[in-house]
């Protein structure tokens, strides 16, 4: 079971730190008192979710304007971590300790650290490791936090005390048996040594070899037989053209061009396969008012009447134009790409501008050439009454 525990602040500008079961949010000193608690009434249910909800909620959905957090929840048998900003989250595996920090990223770094044992962070210099205290469900201000789910005692643990082990009896030594008297050793006459042939094993080397070709599958014992060395045939057992002599039926016969090839230090010649493309992995999808439906494998344009002259390596932008009877649209509107695990989206400097609704939350206008983040259920409205859903996102 996952155990949080946590130093309490000594700052007068805390972090605070979240806890449910299962999970933990920390928040920097600027994150005001109503959005934390919105962020920790989600947090047991939809995780990740419910912080990015509740911080584009307060602060827009700019990536410029979302704060640091420290996220870590229980998935499986690990832990799913997410750090934004410059904070360093300390994962403890069975390999050994790991760093995860949002330092020059973007939106965040996000990880599932399969085997995770325990990760921590700390926000200030140093914490006071033996003032850690246990937190099991709310909101604290605190210096530094662990969540711990190796079954040992979480957070920062204090040295361990050995604990003295109860006597054990000596066994007795056991004593040594007196040995019979000699007895003579009757002579027999010597018998003749058979000669070996071709059929006789000596035990040892059947032993041995019987040993060598023990193959174990569960309870099963199999002893194979050595298989049958079969030579090549050579030009001689051949007749023109390759066709086996009468009684060859083997299966392994090999043709006279084959063996010229092999002696000749040729190689077979296969069919090259860098001309197949690479699988690209689907980001989710868009749906346009118009009805047109676009997957999100590539980076996307939408406008009036996109064009682009930019590529990511060998790979040109998906281009979509919409009508625009009042010319609302700009020829290069929006463009949507993914970015990491996170799908992106960017006003390209648009002269009516975007705006981005999202359940439960106010209309927000899009900064200009700035990437904004959009979650599943998103509704851009890009003018002249054409709108895009954004559908099965990560």
């Amino acid at each position: 079971m996952a155990e949080v525990r946590y130093v309490p602040a000594t700052g007068a500008e805390p972090w605070r730190v979240a806890a449910a079961p299962g999970a933990l949010v920390a928040l920097p000193p600027n994150v005001s008192i109503p959005t934390i608690d919105a962020v920790w009434r989600r947090l047991g249910e939809r995780g990740i979710g419910a912080v990015i909800e509740a911080l584009t909620g307060a602060f827009g959905t700019s990536l410029a304007a979302i704060p640091d957090f420290v996220l870590v929840i229980v998935e499986g048998d690990g832990l799913r971590v997410a750090v934004r900003g410059p904070i360093e989250l300390v994962v403890e595996t069975e390999a050994g300790p790991e760093s995860v920090s949002g330092t020059g990223v973007s939106t965040w770094a996000e990880r599932l650290v399969p085997t995770a044992q325990r990760a921590s962070a700390l926000f200030v210099g140093a914490a006071d490791e033996a003032a850690s205290l246990p937190l099991v469900d709310g909101v604290v201000p605190a210096d530094a936090v662990s969540l711990d789910v190796s079954g040992a005692r979480a957070g920062f643990r204090a040295p361990a005390v050995a604990v003295a082990a109860a006597p054990v009896a000596p066994e007795p030594e056991p004593q040594p048996e007196p040995e019979p008297a000699p007895q003579p050793e009757p002579v027999a006459e010597p018998e003749p040594e058979p000669e070996p042939d071709s059929e006789t094993v000596a035990p040892d080397a059947e032993a041995a070899a019987s040993e060598d070709q023990v193959m174990i599958w569960g309870e099963t014992i199999v002893r194979p037989t050595a298989a049958p060395v079969i030579e090549p045939p050579d030009e001689a057992t051949l007749v023109s053209g390759g066709t086996p002599v009468a009684g060859d039926h083997d299966g392994e016969t090999i043709a006279v061009a084959d063996i010229r090839s092999a002696r000749r230090g040729e190689s077979p010649v296969y069919e090259s396969t860098e001309i197949v493309p690479a699988r690209r992995i689907a980001r989710g999808r868009i749906r346009i008012s118009d009805g047109q439906v676009v997957e999100l494998d590539n980076t996307v344009i939408v406008g009036r009447r996109p064009r682009s002259s930019r590529s990511t390596g060998d790979t040109l932008p998906t281009l979509v134009a919409v009508d625009s009877p009042d010319q609302d649209i700009s020829r290069n509107h929006v463009e949507i790409r993914a970015e990491g695990e996170h799908v992106l989206v960017v006003d390209l400097d648009t002269t009516n501008g975007s705006v981005l609704m999202r359940g439960g939350n106010d209309p927000v206008r899009l900064h200009p050439s700035e990437p904004t983040m959009v979650v599943t259920g998103d509704v851009l409205d890009i003018g002249d009454g054409v709108t895009i859903t954004f559908e099965d996102l990560p």
